[in-house]
């Protein structure tokens, strides 16, 4: 069964599964013939500037597509590939960088050289986005991790993004904005759709396209082991149909196969050292083929953390940072899992020591704002340690945020536990 992972608890969130439709649904009739699939890549830039349509459709057959932008105009048999050459237009950047410029792409498909009804139009953004992974000079041993957005290297801030509700189907187009616009405000310019959650709303692209942020889409898979023989054909499809949605938005900079599997995978049995983790026939065959063939132009990465000796190192891929909070220690195939924690394993300081390519995951436990906490916790125990502030902390041992809290102030649990929350 495919559900969301999130939906039946995490050290973050409670357990509240969901059941039922949970997005629109429609039924459509089109006649003759209709467009199944757009995608719309940048091959290069410049002052010729070369872009590509893919277009497919089903029903009749001598099916043709007149695709338009910018002026520029070419028709194409169906399927295949209309190529535009557009003189020097707009770009799309990320807000931090310039202007995140989107055009109107429109699609129109032709029967026998006469005008269907069924036409596709959308936004579009023309920008070449690469993963550099060479060797890094100025540092021996080491490789590369960034992204090259229209010939400038980034570098990547931001956020992993977990879904914003218990109840996805109840999420406003209104709340996706204001939360799209308090990253733009802090200076992000990539957020991660983390795997074990959704994939998101069609209003969760077109917000980054139009605010100018990067997503690093995970696909579903998160932090457990799959059966790769039951699940085969229902992944592939899964991945056909978010793939050919979600293929042409600007905003896409990476396709990544899965979070944590492969690592954690590792770290139960360090003798098997690298070996094939149960799902390797998702992450290493039917994704990146599907990703190959619906989307070559986007980077495809295994899983997060990837990349090295450990599917966690620091001299190439990215990395999650799980030493601060978790205490965890660095390890390398083969070593045995060497966790704390304990006050000086789990402080924030040890941030300074991580010379990690691209720090895709981290954190530390924190309260929320001082009125949830006196929305949802009794008045008696707004207070350190209470009952009710220790069931809502959901990672364990619940004592890991005294160690944190001394690890900067000096004091333990005894003096922590004085202070309330209510103040």
């Amino acid at each position: 069964m495919r559900k969301a992972q999130y939906g039946y608890g995490w050290d973050w969130g409670p357990r509240l599964p969901t059941i039922g439709v949970w997005r629109p649904v429609e039924l459509r009739r089109d006649r003759g013939a209709a467009i199944t699939r757009v995608n719309f890549s940048t091959l290069a830039i410049g002052r010729d500037t070369l872009v590509a349509v893919d277009v497919e459709a089903e029903g009749e057959s001598d099916l043709t597509a007149r695709v338009e932008l910018l002026g520029a105009s070419a028709t194409v048999a169906v399927p295949g590939t209309a190529y535009l050459t557009l003189d020097d237009p707009p770009l799309w950047w990320t807000h931090d960088l310039g202007e995140p410029a989107l055009h109107d792409l429109r699609v129109t498909l032709l029967a026998g050289g006469e005008r269907r009804s069924n036409v596709r139009e959308r936004r579009v953004g023309i920008r070449t986005l690469e993963l550099d992974q060479r060797p890094d000079p100025d540092e021996p041993g080491t490789r590369f991790f960034r992204f090259v957005l229209n010939g400038v290297g980034i570098f990547a801030r931001g956020a992993n993004w977990i879904p914003a509700d218990s109840f996805v189907g109840a999420l406003e187009a209104e709340r996706y904005e204001r939360l799209i616009g308090d990253a733009v405000g802090a200076n992000m310019n990539m957020l991660r759709v983390w795997g074990g959650g959704i994939y998101e709303h069609d209003v969760f692209y077109d917000e980054c396209d139009r605010r100018g942020l990067l997503v690093w889409q995970d696909f579903m898979f998160s932090c457990a082991t799959y059966p790769e023989a039951a699940l085969a054909e229902e992944v592939e499809l899964e991945a056909r149909s978010q793939v050919a949605r979600l293929g042409a938005h600007p905003c896409l900079a990476l396709w990544c196969g899965n979070n944590e599997n492969q690592w954690i995978h590792d770290m139960h049995f360090p003798d098997e050292g690298g070996a094939r983790v149960p799902g390797a026939l998702f992450y290493d065959d039917v994704l990146p083929r599907v990703c190959a063939e619906l989307d070559p132009h986007t980077p495809y990465w295994p899983g997060s953390p990837f990349g090295g000796n450990d599917h966690n190192a620091r001299e190439e891929g990215d990395a999650h940072n799980w030493e601060v909070w978790h205490g965890q220690a660095r390890r390398r195939f083969g070593e045995t899992v060497r966790n704390g924690p304990t006050p000086e394993s789990v402080a924030f300081t040890r941030y300074a020591e991580d010379e990690g390519r691209f720090i895709s995951e981290f954190g530390v436990l924190a309260a929320p704002d001082r009125e949830t906490l006196r929305r949802w916790i009794p008045a008696d125990q707004l207070s350190h340690h209470s009952p009710a502030m220790d069931h809502h902390t959901k990672d364990n041992p619940k004592n890991k945020i005294d160690m944190l809290l001394e690890s900067v102030t000096g004091c333990g649990r005894a003096s922590s536990t004085s202070s309330s929350t209510s103040r």
